[in-house]
């Protein structure tokens, strides 16, 4: 046993079986999944760090319909539903190497569950300061259901850092979610935002990440049945660093290297608008 796989198999001791065996999977078969060169650079800092601290998290105060925990409580109070969704339909943990050591070194993260039927006029707004390299957050909308949500969670990390999102939106429902917190590393920093949609499912994804350091930012959906829309939209505010964006929509990617220039960014939007792409579901996807 190499001291990758011994130190997930510590870190998840305390952890359901099937969360168990999915991070030791994903340490012990590592090599046989994808990479690239940038990829490898997150996980040659992270293998020789070996950080498998969890997050302190306090469970959120409830005040509608949403569920909302930390995700290493969901996994046991929504058993059944995070062994199908983790990692499983967004942001695969088979894909790649970086994805696989993402969950094989998971700090912690957060569950976001809404009920099939209900309707939050308000949006919900994530606040946090973290201190994290691989945080992972679920989020699962039920059939004809409406929810925005404001992200403004900061993650820091003394490594490369990983803040995964995972968004599962059931047929029929319309769900508008907007990122602007910051990310801070000593090197390499990555959001990805990932989106699974069923038929009817109407999304709107808006990440305008701060980062110093060099950010990778990856927006997908999955269009996965007729009528389904997504329009997903990076911005690159003036005072981040140099950025590399990947939008795209099931295997159609579009990645975008690029230096900004400060007289490039335009007023009143927050940042250089990078990608702003719709794409709606039909039979050919």
């Amino acid at each position: 046993m190499n001291e990758l796989v011994s130190r997930v198999q510590a870190a998840c001791a305390n952890q359901p079986g099937w969360l168990r065996k999915k991070r030791q999977l994903a340490a012990t078969l590592l090599a046989h999944f994808s990479t690239n060169p940038e990829e490898r650079a997150l996980a040659a800092a992270w293998q020789k760090s070996l950080d498998t601290h969890l997050v302190a998290e306090k469970e959120p105060a409830s005040g509608n319909q949403l569920i909302d925990l930390p995700l290493l409580d969901a996994v046991k109070q929504y058993p059944a539903m995070c062994q199908e969704n983790l990692m499983e339909k967004g942001i695969s943990w088979q894909a790649s190497q970086l994805n696989a050591l993402h969950l094989a070194l998971l700090n912690g993260g957060r569950f976001l569950y809404l009920p099939n039927n209900q309707q939050i006029n308000s949006p919900v707004v994530l606040t946090g300061d973290l201190m994290a390299a691989n945080y992972h957050t679920l989020i699962i909308v039920g059939s004809n259901c409406q929810l925005t949500i404001k992200d403004q969670r900061n993650w820091k990390a003394n490594i490369p850092l990983f803040s995964g999102v995972e968004l599962l939106v059931g047929t029929d429902s319309t769900v508008s979610y907007i990122y602007n917190g910051s990310l801070s590393s000593t090197t390499l920093t990555r959001f990805g935002m990932h989106v699974y949609q069923a038929r009817g499912a109407q999304v709107r994804i808006m990440a305008v990440p701060q980062a110093k350091q060099q950010l990778t930012v990856d927006l997908q959906s999955n269009l996965d049945g007729e009528g389904s829309v997504t329009t997903l939209t990076a911005l690159h505010p003036a005072d981040s660093g140099m950025a590399r964006f990947i939008v795209g929509v099931n295997e159609h990617r579009r990645a975008t290297p690029y230096q900004p220039q400060q007289q490039e960014f335009a007023a009143g939007v927050g940042g250089k608008l990078v990608a702003s792409k719709t794409f709606v579901g039909d039979d050919e996807l």
